[in-house]
């Protein structure tokens, strides 16, 4: 199990300067905020034990998803993972007045995250000689349910709570701005992106694929 404490990420300043419309208030905005961002992340390597139609089992946790179980058919092992930049971004963004203000701390904590998920990505490739990696997530569409996010983390019991990332009643993360799931093995490119119709998401990578979410999603 490989275990990141402390992640050096990438920080373009004048991309979220940019964004923040280039101001002087931007730049000490920035200033305050890149303290308070802890990057850090747990993955390691799992072996797929069975396949059960609809689910499939990963070294003993059983994961309910025809999608995941499809999109796993050939493979033997995957990489379950959690990062995390901490939750001071977010409590320093609570304790802002201003509505602008606490969207710019909500856009720089979520550019930071965005970093985080490439860094981690770059030290899997690199750890076990991957070319092309894609990754899905617990909730990310109906066909694999936010409460399948508890056998993800039994997978790597004892790093998330060295993360300081934890589940509520409910299986979402805290921190909230932390990222789990499960990366795999591709020869193709693939985003779950493809298999949402929702339009209008701001964080949408690839166009909807009818025919790949049909295909994905349809019963046997």
């Amino acid at each position: 199990m490989d275990i990141l404490d402390s992640i050096d990420i990438a920080i373009d300043a004048d991309r979220i300067r940019h964004k923040l419309n280039g101001a002087d208030a931007a730049e000490r905005l920035i200033q305050s905020a890149l303290p308070l961002i802890k990057a850090r992340a747990v993955f390691r390597a799992a072996r797929v034990d069975v396949r059960e139609g609809d689910a499939i089992v990963i070294e003993g946790r059983r994961f309910a998803s025809r999608v995941l179980a499809r999109l796993l058919a050939e493979a033997e092992r995957v990489f379950p993972y959690v990062m995390t930049i901490g939750d001071l971004p977010d409590r320093r963004a609570a304790a802002e007045t201003d509505p602008q203000r606490r969207q710019d701390l909500d856009f720089i904590a979520n550019y930071a995250l965005v970093q985080t998920r490439r860094s981690v990505e770059e030290r899997l490739r690199s750890r076990f000689g991957l070319e092309k990696i894609a990754y899905m997530s617990p909730g990310s569409i109906q066909n694999w349910p936010i409460d399948q996010q508890q056998p993800l983390f039994d997978l790597l019991t004892g790093a998330t709570e060295a993360l300081g990332v934890s589940l509520t009643t409910d299986c979402r993360m805290t921190p909230d701005k932390s990222l789990s799931g499960i990366y795999f093995s591709t020869e193709a490119d693939f985003f779950v992106c493809q298999l949402c119709p929702y339009e209008n998401c701001p964080g949408r990578k690839a166009p909807y694929d009818a025919e790949l979410a049909a295909k994905l999603t349809a019963a046997p």
